[in-house]
């Protein structure tokens, strides 16, 4: 796994997920999704982001049960 990726578990269903940084062309889509006032946080990643030393920049869900759902820290 590369520097920014981040292995996880889903915390209601014990699957593993797969954290990274999101791409130029997701982050573009992100940020409009974003200005546009959509809410693209997942709540079951919530606490488990906090605790990632971040940089200020979106991360995406690479796989789980929630593909693509996306979060900023």
């Amino acid at each position: 796994m590369g520097p920014h990726a981040w292995e996880a578990r889903d915390l209601l269903s014990g699957r593993p997920v797969v954290l990274k940084r999101a791409s130029p062309e997701q982050l573009g889509t992100l940020e409009r999704e974003h200005a546009l006032g959509r809410r693209i946080r997942h709540p079951v990643f919530r606490r488990l982001l906090g605790a990632l030393r971040d940089d200020g920049g979106w991360l995406v869900l690479e796989h789980g049960f929630d593909q693509g759902g996306a979060v900023r820290t």
